[in-house]
């Protein structure tokens, strides 16, 4: 159970992460997108501007949540703090760490030695 939750908050981590760095291909991800739509100027001015406002918004969204998860992760290992002897908690870490480690390396879903 304390696995499933240590998984879940590096996976909503990891998400933020990306999406928060992911702005220029995102950009170029609009400028496809209106090009494949075959807009006109007019159309594509206030479809990039529309597009980008709600990024902006997502991204703000996003920065919320990862706060809260940050907030969360804190509390959970304070928590386990006292159940964990020091050298449980140690490893634990560990074990996050290279679970973040292997998320960016894009090896989802593999945080567990098997």
């Amino acid at each position: 159970m304390k696995t499933m939750i240590v998984t879940g908050l590096l996976a909503l981590t990891l998400a933020t992460q990306v999406i928060a760095a992911d702005t220029d291909r995102a950009t170029r991800h609009l400028e496809r997108m209106a090009d494949r739509l075959e807009l006109d100027a007019s159309q594509r001015e206030a479809f990039m501007a529309t597009m980008q406002a709600q990024q902006e918004k997502r991204r703000a969204l996003m920065d919320g949540v990862q706060a809260q998860m940050q907030t969360l992760h804190d509390e959970t290992t304070a928590q386990l703090s006292g159940v964990l002897t020091a050298e449980q908690l140690e490893q634990l870490q560990k074990h996050h760490a290279k679970g973040k480690k292997m998320g960016m390396d894009g090896k989802k879903g593999r945080h567990c030695d098997q």
